[in-house]
């Protein structure tokens, strides 16, 4: 889990920065070393730049939720794998999980292609198979996002695990619309740039680095009390 936060912290530092850069040339103080002239010059660039840079920032908040709530996700998954943990001792929020997403492969394929699935079923409810479902492999057939996540959904998608968040943010809804926006073609990105300014940025950054603060810690806690486990889920 440690690791896992280092990862989290370089990725804030890497945004922290291209809001910097965003910062300095929304002001044109941004120097270019220009090496045919051997020294540093300052260019004044084009107008437009710095509106779509400020659309890119939302794709880039928006990329690190996906990112963070995945890998914590894939995080609990490794741990109970680790662990090498019977489906009966697990919390009856991820043995429901477990459940639909065979419910699901068996659903989506053949009868043929799902015997193997079917068998694992079998195995696990014979208590004679640890779990074994990596996070990537659940997603496969059994979605818990689509593209659409702000605290609301983040809640819903860590009720799977028996985590109730405690933190709600609502700049996550403010980045998630805004990104679809983006995406489906709704805006062009100088067009939404347009409607953004650096401290609502910064504002929205700030926010969204103090939601995953709380919501790491959470995580962080709950693995280190085994609260996967249906003997200490309710300590929670």
């Amino acid at each position: 889990m440690n690791i896992l936060i280092r990862e989290v912290d370089d990725k804030k530092e890497s945004i922290s920065n291209f809001f910097h850069f965003l910062e300095r040339l929304e002001f044109n103080e941004l120097i270019i070393n220009d090496i045919n002239l051997g020294e540093d010059s300052r260019y004044t660039l084009p107008i437009g730049i710095s509106t779509v840079q400020k659309s890119s920032c939302i794709i880039l908040l928006y990329n690190f939720i996906e990112s963070v709530i995945t890998n914590l996700i894939s995080k609990i998954h490794d741990e109970i794998i680790r662990n090498n943990i019977s489906f009966f001792d697990l919390n009856s929020d991820i043995r429901n999980t477990i459940i639909m997403y065979y419910s699901n492969v068996v659903e989506k394929m053949n009868f043929k292609n799902s015997a193997p699935h079917i068998q694992e079923i079998f195995l696990l409810l014979a208590n004679t198979k640890k779990m074994g479902l990596t996070y990537k492999k659940l997603s496969e057939f059994y979605s818990l996002y689509s593209g659409n996540l702000d605290s609301r959904e983040a809640r819903k998608v860590f009720q799977h695990y028996g985590i109730n968040i405690l933190k709600d943010e609502g700049g996550l809804k403010t980045i998630k619309d805004g990104r679809n926006k983006l995406a489906h073609g709704e805006l062009t990105f100088e067009e939404y740039g347009r409607t953004l300014t650096i401290q609502q940025l910064k504002d929205l950054k700030e926010k969204v680095f103090i939601y995953f603060d709380s919501l790491l810690s959470q995580v962080k806690e709950y693995i280190e009390r085994e609260n996967y486990l249906e003997a200490n889920n309710g300590e929670e």
